[in-house]
């Protein structure tokens, strides 16, 4: 699965260690050609299961603007 370039990499500046770990989790978690639609695991703390559903999300979008323009 590729991931959609159009996605502005995270500044690790703008958001908690935690959210950033998420965050990148997803990164390696979309590259491995996993779901779209996942849930964090339970035993992560707040902001870093924000990180990953938040990056989810985002791709997601990304790949719903691509198709609604071809």
């Amino acid at each position: 699965m590729q991931l959609k370039t159009n996605i502005e990499p995270l500044d690790p500046g703008s958001c908690t260690a935690g959210y950033s770990r998420g965050w990148k989790y997803a990164e390696w978690w979309l590259s491995k050609g996993g779901p779209l639609k996942a849930d964090a695991p339970d035993n992560w703390a707040e902001d870093r299961a924000n990180g990953f559903c938040d990056r989810l999300v985002r791709e997601r979008e990304a790949r719903a603007t691509v198709s609604q323009q071809q």
